[in-house]
């Protein structure tokens, strides 16, 4: 015999099944694509870098740069079309000190 509790544990259960359904009815494309991190230091190849993610198998990265010009834009949306990369962040980190102040409890 079922109780209160149990007919609304059942109901609601019931009315998740759709929204949980679809969560695993999505396609593969929009799985977490795994990628890596590589730095690009002053006088290096980007096609050097990127030719290293592909070579581990990924299709994703985050570009870090010793020193990023303008310059680089083209030679870099040339290397990443070629090697099938995308890049889904840049950092640049220019002459001088790095100070990281982070707030201390």
């Amino acid at each position: 015999m079922i109780n209160r509790r149990g007919f609304l544990r059942s109901a609601a259960g019931a009315c998740m099944l759709p929204a949980v359904s679809s969560v695993f009815a999505e396609s593969p494309r929009s799985a977490l694509r795994l990628g890596t991190v590589v730095w690009v230091r002053r006088g290096q190849s980007i096609e050097e870098a990127l030719q290293g993610v592909r070579g581990l198998g990924m299709a994703t990265c985050q570009i870090g740069f010793e020193e990023l010009t303008p310059s680089v834009a083209k030679p870099l949306k040339d290397a990443l079309a070629k090697y099938e990369v995308e890049a889904t962040a840049f950092s640049e980190h220019g002459p001088g000190k790095r100070v990281f102040d982070f707030p201390r409890p």
